[in-house]
């Protein structure tokens, strides 16, 4: 079937037709030269906006539609109003995410004696937003406890409070995952649903530790959706395999870079350190407000360099947790010492978040041909604690217009920790201008990106660290036709994004999304 598209924009070109056959683009032009080829059908797009295919180059596709699933926690201006709501919910284990202690009148974290008052006889697990700290309630760590023994951790659970950050986390969610594939396989369709709602249709996703399950368990339900072709979305897993000997399993039955339908193995993830929410993002200096703290390294250089030759070994990259400068700065170290020159030049590894990366880093960065995967978005939230928690630092933070001229960048919203709309991301990324705290001024505005920067890092370079930026992520005659229909869309006033809607998208060609249905 060949079908032409006329009357539409695409924002910074002079065209406003192309043609679709065999889920790819043929001709790209003027309506009126469309119109001169023969076509099976004309289509009139009544000047929408067309924009290629977003991909978010780094999220958690599991994670998503497990919080679409449970209670989002965002929207509470008081933990008295948390409490509340939540006492209705009947179910045997209640869940929740997405609360920062900013948004609390009170101004402080939830403990478990708030959690106690939800529901002091059934387990109540509720996740800051950055998903690096987990609130219990008595219940909910008395059937852990029961079932595994006191947490072997000395820095990363408070039992009087009820917080446990990090490998604790994991510790614990293992008492309450008992969730069969069924229900996997109905959590990623539904934040696949969700996602093409938003136009994304590619992302990076790491989903092997949302739940304390074998990584195979996950992997084979994600496998067998692919392959039924039931999965459309584009995924390509970043496979977050913390324990040495399931990375090494993974390597030795072959699933690197083995692909299933459209969903296909990607790089290596760790989660190197935490976040700075939490305080436990690793810091080559104290934190400002706690001069006892830098945070957490979860891997050494030693066993980061093992990973790195293991990666090398089977032509395989890296895309790494890295938020905290002294994290950056451990795995550049370990990159150096694992690998030369030749092999660094052949991989594109990454850092995912580098958040908080000085400009002589991100020359090292160059130097090592590492890139990043930074979150725009996360200044929305984060604009509010970066003084008081980094000081002075905070001027090296979010730096994404360095990053972009420096290193290869593609842009991502680490959903659901964030929204996944990518218009939003992308207001972020060109006005530094924070929604949620509009009493602050535009965050170092110098590091601001052009739309037209910030729509190629979100389109062509997320597609570069799948290895596909020759096929994937421009309207481009013989590309691949993933593209988005959307209203409201003026590339001239970023303003405009934040009212911009997805009308329809399609992958291959086919409508994989349509608002009017």
């Amino acid at each position: 079937m060949k079908k032409a598209y006329i009357h539409c924009r695409l924002p910074f070109t002079n065209h406003n037709a192309f043609i679709v056959e065999n889920g790819r683009f043929t001709h790209v032009g003027i309506a009126s030269n469309i119109l001169n080829i023969e076509v099976d059908e004309v289509i009139d797009l009544n000047d929408s906006v067309v924009l290629p295919g977003f991909n978010d180059a780094h999220m958690h596709v599991l994670g998503l539609g497990y919080m679409l699933s449970i209670h989002g926690l965002s929207t509470f201006n008081s933990i008295e109003e948390m409490i509340q709501s939540l006492k209705k919910d009947d179910r045997p284990i209640i869940e929740g995410r997405g609360f920062t202690e900013g948004q609390f009148k009170e101004k402080r974290l939830p403990t478990k004696d708030d959690l106690n008052r939800i529901a002091p006889d059934r387990p109540v697990l509720l996740y800051r937003v950055c998903g690096h700290l987990l609130v219990a309630n008595d219940k909910a760590m008395e059937q852990a406890i029961e079932a595994k023994g006191q947490p072997p951790f000395k820095d990363e659970v408070d039992l009087t409070l009820g917080h446990f950050k990090e490998t604790a986390i994991g510790w614990l969610k293992e008492a309450f995952d008992l969730k069969d594939e069924s229900i996997l396989e109905k959590e990623i369709l539904l934040a696949q649903e969700h996602l093409l709602s938003h136009g994304v249709t590619s992302v990076g996703s790491d989903d092997f530790i949302v739940y304390a399950k074998p990584y195979e368990e996950v992997l084979k339900v994600l496998a067998r959706l692919g392959e039924a072709g039931t999965l459309t979305l584009r995924v390509q897993e970043q496979a977050n395999l913390p324990k040495l000997e399931d990375f090494q399993d993974f390597l030795k039955k072959g699933y690197a870079k083995k692909r299933f339908g459209r969903y296909v193995m990607g790089p290596s993830k760790l989660l190197v350190d935490g976040s700075l929410g939490a305080s436990s993002a690793y810091m080559l200096e104290p934190y400002t407000d706690d001069p006892s703290q830098k945070g957490l390294l979860n891997f050494d250089q030693s066993m980061l360099e093992t990973y790195i030759r293991l990666c090398h070994e089977h032509a395989m990259d890296f895309s790494w947790h890295a938020i905290g400068d002294g994290t950056s700065h451990v795995i550049m170290e370990a990159l150096e010492a694992a690998s030369d020159e030749n092999t660094r030049k052949q991989r594109r590894h990454s850092l995912i978040h580098a958040q908080l990366t000085p400009l002589s880093q991100i020359k090292r960065m160059q130097a090592l041909h590492l890139g990043s995967i930074p979150q725009p978005i996360f200044i929305d939230e984060d604009i509010d604690i970066l003084e008081r928690r980094i000081g002075e630092r905070r001027f090296d933070a979010y730096r994404f217009k360095s990053l972009y001229h420096h290193v290869p960048t593609a842009l991502s919203t680490d959903a659901p920790i964030e929204t996944v709309n990518p218009f939003r991301n992308l207001y972020l990324a060109v006005t530094r201008q924070s929604l949620k705290h509009p009493e602050h001024p535009p965050y170092l505005l110098e590091e601001a990106m052009t739309l037209k920067d910030a729509l190629h890092s979100y389109t062509v370079m997320g597609a570069y660290f799948m290895y596909q930026e020759h096929e994937l992520g421009q309207i481009k005659p013989g590309f691949l036709a993933d593209f988005v229909v959307v209203e409201g869309f003026d590339e001239r006033h970023p303003s405009s994004l934040l009212k911009t809607q997805v009308l329809k998208t399609f992958i291959e060609g086919e409508c994989v999304f349509n608002r009017s249905k």
